[in-house]
């Protein structure tokens, strides 16, 4: 009976922890609480609308952002460490 037992614990199937999603509000504060990056929700409500934002999903009419999409996002807008404004310039003419 145990080797029933073993085979049935190793065939139970198992499941990953489903991403949290925060809605708009909620993923303003993330970037900004956890980036020190400035982040309103209506900027996140425009960027939804022209591009350049990150990725969401909709649930229902809600717009939801994956903690990890939020953080890729934030981490694509934090510039390499520089000296000056003008390495700034040199750095950003490099990037096709």
């Amino acid at each position: 009976m145990s080797s029933l037992s073993s085979l049935h614990s190793d065939t139970t199937p198992t499941f990953q922890q489903a991403p949290k999603f925060l809605r708009r509000e909620e993923a303003a504060a993330h970037v900004r609480e956890r980036w020190g990056i400035p982040c309103a929700v209506a900027w996140l409500a425009k960027l939804a609308t022209v591009g350049g934002g990150p990725l969401f999903r909709k649930a229902g009419r809600f717009p939801i952002y994956a903690t990890s999409d939020l953080d890729d996002w934030a981490k694509s807008r934090i510039s390499e460490p520089v000296r000056s404004t003008s390495e700034l310039d040199a750095l950003r003419s490099l990037k096709p």
